[in-house]
């Protein structure tokens, strides 16, 4: 099923909600932009809580297509 997801190219505009202040004209793939918006709220809540218990305050993402790219957007 990823070849099929990776074949569907469409492009929407970034969740207003998601993105406040980015220029609307911004548009990334449907697919991430879906997962990505499934994701957001409990990914970033998460991360503010391990940011705020370790004491570090930077956070490196890695990782490959669909995984990562989601991610890269909060």
């Amino acid at each position: 099923m990823p070849s099929l997801t990776d074949a569907d190219f469409f492009l929407d505009r970034l969740n207003g909600g998601l993105f406040p202040g980015m220029d609307r004209k911004i548009e990334v793939h449907t697919r991430f932009a879906e997962a990505h918006a499934k994701t957001a709220k409990n990914v970033l809540a998460a991360v503010k809580t391990a940011l705020r218990e370790s004491g570090f305050n930077q956070v490196m993402i890695v990782g490959h297509s669909l995984g990562a790219s989601p991610h890269l957007f909060t």
